[in-house]
């Protein structure tokens, strides 16, 4: 147990050497000097297994489900960052890199459902546990749903909290932070067509001011209103855009 508090202290030094942690989530921070604990007591459970019975599926289930959390993660975030600004996931256009990206971060928040396997081995490991015990099964379901629930909250809190300060942006008329993959940017929208014909969806187009813009997805364009942010969508036929100098520029 000692060695492993000095694995977790040297490792927290050594990120705090590379990045700066006021960067990292509370959540972030704590898990770091727990990773030898983790690996350590997740390894004492799986020591405790046969080879037949990684061959027969601990192992296959393994990857099956690291798959998968890769695959079912990647949008996530993305949806609950659309859905605080009143859009869908869809009318983001992401880079299949950025979703990669977005599932890392999702599931690292999620290894610390790891903890508790590694409790649950450190425990059986001091024989503080008896092997078979129902009580102990129901137990353990509990605290990994739990620890599951919690997880999700934190992510979902983190999503939000990064569309909060776009919206904010775009209310006050500053430069909006990127969020894996999405670069909101000032724009002003030039009709190709008679500006009374651009078909839009939510507030109405007016051309001599700027927009917020978080890029263009399917063919459709999707602007932040400044002062309000309200969605305002349409087809990317309609108009072209171009950068503009800022948020209070007048375009023409």
């Amino acid at each position: 147990m000692p060695i492993l508090l000095m694995l977790g202290t040297i490792g927290m030094l050594a990120v705090s050497i590379f990045a700066d942690l006021s960067r990292f989530s509370p959540v972030q921070q704590m898990s770091i000097p727990l990773v030898p604990f983790i690996v350590y007591g997740v390894w004492l459970i799986a020591r405790q297994w046969t080879w037949g019975e990684w061959v027969a599926w601990a192992a296959p289930l393994a990857v099956t489900l690291l798959l998968s959390s890769f695959v079912g993660a990647a949008p996530v975030l993305h949806a609950w960052y659309a859905e605080k600004m009143s859009i869908s996931a869809s009318d983001l256009d992401v880079p299949g890199l950025w979703q990669l990206v977005s599932a890392v971060k999702l599931l690292s928040t999620l290894l610390l459902l790891l903890i508790v396997p590694a409790v649950w081995g450190f425990a059986r490991h001091f024989h503080l546990l008896r092997s078979g015990d129902q009580f102990n099964f129901m137990l353990y379901a509990c605290l990994l749903s739990a620890l599951m629930i919690g997880c999700g909250f934190l992510s979902a809190q983190s999503a939000e909290r990064a569309a909060s300060k776009t919206l904010l942006a775009a209310k006050r008329g500053e430069q909006a932070p990127q969020y894996f993959g999405v670069k909101p940017e000032w724009v002003c929208v030039f009709p190709v067509v008679p500006p009374e014909k651009v078909a839009s969806e939510g507030a109405r187009l007016d051309a001599r001011r700027a927009y917020l813009s978080l890029g263009v997805s399917g063919g459709q364009v999707t602007l932040l209103e400044l002062g309000t942010a309200e969605p305002i969508k349409f087809s990317a036929k309609q108009a072209a855009l171009v950068p503009a100098l800022s948020a209070r520029s007048t375009c023409r």
